[in-house]
Protein backbone atom coordinates (compact mmCIF):
# COMPACT_ATOMS: atom_id res chain seq x y z
CA UNK A 1 0.00 0.00 0.00
CA UNK A 2 1.68 3.82 -0.99
CA UNK A 3 0.73 6.35 1.14
CA UNK A 4 0.96 9.55 0.26
CA UNK A 5 2.68 11.64 3.02
CA UNK A 6 1.59 15.37 1.88
CA UNK A 7 -1.78 14.37 2.50
CA UNK A 8 -1.61 12.92 5.61
CA UNK A 9 -1.21 14.01 8.64
CA UNK A 10 -1.07 13.34 12.60
CA UNK A 11 -2.95 14.72 15.38
CA UNK A 12 -1.82 13.98 19.40
CA UNK A 13 -4.71 14.47 21.64
CA UNK A 14 -3.57 16.30 25.03
CA UNK A 15 -4.95 18.82 27.46
CA UNK A 16 -2.88 21.76 26.40
CA UNK A 17 0.84 22.41 26.10
CA UNK A 18 3.55 21.91 23.19
CA UNK A 19 4.61 18.82 21.30
CA UNK A 20 7.25 16.53 22.82
CA UNK A 21 10.62 16.82 21.65
CA UNK A 22 10.53 13.04 20.73
CA UNK A 23 6.84 13.66 18.72
CA UNK A 24 8.71 13.10 15.63
CA UNK A 25 6.97 10.25 13.03
CA UNK A 26 8.46 9.27 9.75
CA UNK A 27 7.58 7.28 6.57
CA UNK A 28 10.08 6.25 4.22
CA UNK A 29 12.46 8.52 6.33
CA UNK A 30 9.81 11.35 5.42
CA UNK A 31 8.32 13.47 8.16
CA UNK A 32 4.50 13.41 8.91
CA UNK A 33 2.92 16.38 10.08
CA UNK A 34 1.26 17.12 13.33
CA UNK A 35 -1.43 19.24 13.20
CA UNK A 36 -3.95 21.28 15.95
CA UNK A 37 -6.92 20.19 14.19
CA UNK A 38 -8.54 18.08 11.14
CA UNK A 39 -11.35 16.70 9.17
CA UNK A 40 -12.02 12.96 9.51
CA UNK A 41 -15.10 12.24 7.90
CA UNK A 42 -16.71 15.27 8.30
CA UNK A 43 -15.64 15.46 11.66
CA UNK A 44 -13.45 18.49 12.96
CA UNK A 45 -11.21 17.13 15.77
CA UNK A 46 -9.04 19.00 18.05
CA UNK A 47 -6.28 18.30 20.34
CA UNK A 48 -8.88 18.97 23.41
CA UNK A 49 -11.39 17.01 21.87
CA UNK A 50 -13.39 19.95 21.68
CA UNK A 51 -16.00 20.41 19.00
CA UNK A 52 -16.12 24.49 18.92
CA UNK A 53 -14.76 24.59 14.82
CA UNK A 54 -16.76 21.67 14.05
CA UNK A 55 -19.91 23.47 15.35
CA UNK A 56 -19.02 26.69 13.86
CA UNK A 57 -18.08 24.74 10.84
CA UNK A 58 -21.59 23.14 10.55
CA UNK A 59 -23.56 26.62 11.25
CA UNK A 60 -21.31 28.31 8.05
CA UNK A 61 -22.06 25.46 5.77
CA UNK A 62 -26.10 25.78 6.92
CA UNK A 63 -26.40 29.10 6.64
CA UNK A 64 -24.47 29.29 3.90
CA UNK A 65 -26.30 26.72 2.07
CA UNK A 66 -29.95 29.03 3.24
CA UNK A 67 -28.48 31.40 0.64
CA UNK A 68 -29.78 29.41 -2.36
CA UNK A 69 -32.99 29.21 -1.58
CA UNK A 70 -34.66 31.68 -3.32
CA UNK A 71 -37.87 33.65 -2.50
CA UNK A 72 -38.38 32.02 0.98
CA UNK A 73 -40.70 35.13 2.35
CA UNK A 74 -43.14 34.02 -0.26
CA UNK A 75 -43.55 30.16 0.45
CA UNK A 76 -45.79 28.95 2.34
CA UNK A 77 -45.00 28.62 6.14
CA UNK A 78 -45.69 24.43 5.94
CA UNK A 79 -43.38 23.96 2.42
CA UNK A 80 -40.48 26.58 4.25
CA UNK A 81 -40.51 23.82 7.14
CA UNK A 82 -40.24 21.16 4.79
CA UNK A 83 -37.23 22.36 2.75
CA UNK A 84 -35.45 23.18 5.83
CA UNK A 85 -36.27 19.44 6.94
CA UNK A 86 -35.05 18.30 3.52
CA UNK A 87 -32.20 20.76 3.23
CA UNK A 88 -30.62 22.39 6.04
CA UNK A 89 -31.27 19.65 9.22
CA UNK A 90 -29.20 16.94 7.53
CA UNK A 91 -26.12 20.29 7.60
CA UNK A 92 -26.24 20.25 11.45
CA UNK A 93 -27.17 16.38 12.49
CA UNK A 94 -24.43 14.40 10.36
CA UNK A 95 -22.82 12.63 12.88
CA UNK A 96 -24.11 14.86 15.41
CA UNK A 97 -24.60 11.70 17.77
CA UNK A 98 -21.36 11.02 17.61
CA UNK A 99 -20.07 14.28 19.49
CA UNK A 100 -23.37 15.91 21.03
CA UNK A 101 -22.90 15.34 24.48
CA UNK A 102 -19.46 16.69 24.88
CA UNK A 103 -21.04 20.15 23.16
CA UNK A 104 -20.89 23.34 25.39
CA UNK A 105 -23.00 25.96 26.10
CA UNK A 106 -22.02 28.43 23.60
CA UNK A 107 -21.90 25.35 21.10
CA UNK A 108 -25.89 25.41 21.19
CA UNK A 109 -25.96 28.94 21.26
CA UNK A 110 -23.92 28.75 18.23
CA UNK A 111 -26.13 25.73 16.75
CA UNK A 112 -29.60 27.29 17.51
CA UNK A 113 -28.54 30.36 15.00
CA UNK A 114 -28.48 28.08 12.25
CA UNK A 115 -32.57 28.08 12.35
CA UNK A 116 -33.22 31.14 14.39
CA UNK A 117 -31.61 32.59 10.69
CA UNK A 118 -33.81 30.49 8.55
CA UNK A 119 -37.26 31.45 10.50
CA UNK A 120 -36.15 34.90 10.09
CA UNK A 121 -35.59 34.66 6.27
CA UNK A 122 -39.13 32.91 6.55
CA UNK A 123 -40.66 35.85 7.82
CA UNK A 124 -38.91 38.57 5.95
CA UNK A 125 -37.64 39.90 9.18
CA UNK A 126 -33.46 41.69 9.79
CA UNK A 127 -31.24 39.64 11.30
CA UNK A 128 -31.40 41.76 14.52
CA UNK A 129 -34.84 40.16 15.42
CA UNK A 130 -35.79 38.74 18.07
CA UNK A 131 -35.52 34.56 17.66
CA UNK A 132 -37.68 34.23 20.53
CA UNK A 133 -40.18 36.46 18.89
CA UNK A 134 -39.52 34.24 15.73
CA UNK A 135 -40.15 31.14 16.83
CA UNK A 136 -42.55 31.98 19.06
CA UNK A 137 -44.60 33.75 16.14
CA UNK A 138 -44.04 30.35 13.94
CA UNK A 139 -44.90 27.98 16.97
CA UNK A 140 -41.82 26.21 16.79
CA UNK A 141 -39.00 25.02 18.85
CA UNK A 142 -35.26 26.19 19.21
CA UNK A 143 -32.97 23.56 17.19
CA UNK A 144 -31.63 22.18 20.28
CA UNK A 145 -34.76 21.73 21.36
CA UNK A 146 -35.57 19.96 17.92
CA UNK A 147 -32.63 17.83 18.86
CA UNK A 148 -32.97 17.09 22.36
CA UNK A 149 -35.64 14.17 22.46
CA UNK A 150 -32.81 12.44 19.83
CA UNK A 151 -29.19 13.35 20.79
CA UNK A 152 -27.49 13.30 24.17
CA UNK A 153 -26.78 16.33 25.65
CA UNK A 154 -24.83 17.45 28.97
CA UNK A 155 -27.19 17.25 31.73
CA UNK A 156 -25.73 19.56 33.52
CA UNK A 157 -25.15 21.58 30.12
CA UNK A 158 -28.85 21.25 29.29
CA UNK A 159 -29.97 22.78 32.20
CA UNK A 160 -28.69 25.82 31.93
CA UNK A 161 -29.59 26.08 28.86
CA UNK A 162 -33.18 25.51 29.60
CA UNK A 163 -32.89 28.68 32.51
CA UNK A 164 -31.44 31.04 29.61
CA UNK A 165 -34.79 29.86 27.54
CA UNK A 166 -36.85 30.33 30.13
CA UNK A 167 -35.32 34.20 30.55
CA UNK A 168 -36.02 35.07 27.31
CA UNK A 169 -39.63 33.59 27.19
CA UNK A 170 -40.14 35.25 30.31
CA UNK A 171 -38.83 38.87 28.26
CA UNK A 172 -40.76 37.88 25.47
CA UNK A 173 -44.09 37.65 27.35
CA UNK A 174 -43.43 40.67 29.27
CA UNK A 175 -44.16 42.73 26.02
CA UNK A 176 -47.43 43.30 23.90
CA UNK A 177 -46.40 41.08 21.08
CA UNK A 178 -49.34 38.19 21.19
CA UNK A 179 -52.25 40.52 20.87
CA UNK A 180 -50.91 41.90 17.16
CA UNK A 181 -52.00 41.09 13.97
CA UNK A 182 -48.99 38.57 13.37
CA UNK A 183 -50.41 36.12 16.50
CA UNK A 184 -54.04 37.18 16.01
CA UNK A 185 -53.81 36.18 12.59
CA UNK A 186 -53.00 32.92 10.39
CA UNK A 187 -53.39 34.23 6.75
CA UNK A 188 -49.68 35.19 6.39
CA UNK A 189 -49.00 32.00 6.36
CA UNK A 190 -50.08 30.95 3.16
CA UNK A 191 -48.05 31.12 -0.08
CA UNK A 192 -47.40 34.23 -1.92
CA UNK A 193 -48.06 36.80 0.82
CA UNK A 194 -46.40 39.69 -0.43
CA UNK A 195 -46.95 41.71 2.76
CA UNK A 196 -46.22 39.12 5.16
CA UNK A 197 -42.60 40.80 6.05
CA UNK A 198 -44.77 44.41 6.91
CA UNK A 199 -47.08 42.29 9.29
CA UNK A 200 -44.79 40.57 10.74
CA UNK A 201 -42.56 43.71 11.56
CA UNK A 202 -45.71 45.67 12.66
CA UNK A 203 -46.13 43.11 15.47
CA UNK A 204 -42.48 43.16 16.28
CA UNK A 205 -41.13 47.02 15.94
CA UNK A 206 -44.51 48.64 15.25
CA UNK A 207 -42.43 50.25 12.50
CA UNK A 208 -41.81 53.09 15.55
CA UNK A 209 -38.57 54.23 14.01
CA UNK A 210 -40.82 55.80 10.92
CA UNK A 211 -43.28 58.34 12.89
CA UNK A 212 -41.44 58.69 16.42
CA UNK A 213 -39.22 62.67 16.78
CA UNK A 214 -36.57 60.69 18.49
CA UNK A 215 -34.23 59.07 15.86
CA UNK A 216 -32.94 57.40 18.22
CA UNK A 217 -32.87 53.50 18.93
CA UNK A 218 -35.35 53.00 22.22
CA UNK A 219 -38.30 51.38 22.84
CA UNK A 220 -41.79 53.45 22.44
CA UNK A 221 -42.73 55.37 25.91
CA UNK A 222 -44.76 57.57 26.75
CA UNK A 223 -42.43 60.66 25.95
CA UNK A 224 -42.62 59.67 21.90
CA UNK A 225 -43.93 62.12 19.56
CA UNK A 226 -45.21 61.37 16.28
CA UNK A 227 -43.44 64.05 13.66
CA UNK A 228 -46.69 63.94 11.86
CA UNK A 229 -49.39 64.68 13.94
CA UNK A 230 -48.10 65.70 17.08
CA UNK A 231 -49.56 63.48 19.77
CA UNK A 232 -47.90 60.90 21.56
CA UNK A 233 -46.44 57.90 19.45
CA UNK A 234 -47.62 54.66 21.12
CA UNK A 235 -45.38 51.61 19.75
CA UNK A 236 -47.92 51.47 16.72
CA UNK A 237 -48.95 54.68 16.32
CA UNK A 238 -48.46 54.43 12.59
CA UNK A 239 -51.60 53.08 12.19
CA UNK A 240 -53.61 55.00 13.95
CA UNK A 241 -51.91 58.52 13.09
CA UNK A 242 -54.46 61.08 11.60
CA UNK A 243 -52.14 62.66 9.74
CA UNK A 244 -50.68 60.10 7.39
CA UNK A 245 -54.15 57.43 7.11
CA UNK A 246 -52.30 54.58 7.22
CA UNK A 247 -55.46 52.67 7.11
CA UNK A 248 -53.76 48.61 6.38
CA UNK A 249 -50.33 47.49 6.63
CA UNK A 250 -50.07 47.48 2.78
CA UNK A 251 -50.32 51.44 3.27
CA UNK A 252 -47.08 51.14 5.20
CA UNK A 253 -45.11 50.98 2.21
CA UNK A 254 -45.30 54.36 0.74
CA UNK A 255 -43.47 55.39 3.69
CA UNK A 256 -40.44 53.23 3.76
Amino acid sequence: MEVNTSKTKIIKFRIGGRLCKTDIIKYHNELIEFVNSYIYLGINLTTKLSFGYQVKNVKLRALSSMKSIKDLALTSIKTAVDVYNLKIRPIFTYALSTYSKYLKLNDLLELDIIKASYMKRILGVHCSTSSTFCSRILNANTLIEDIRPIHILNTLIWDVYQTILLRKQNIFYCKDFVSTPGFLTSKWKLPNQKNRHLLIKYSYHGFHHLVCRNTAFHEADDGCICKYCHYTASKRHILDCKSLLCTSISDIKRLL
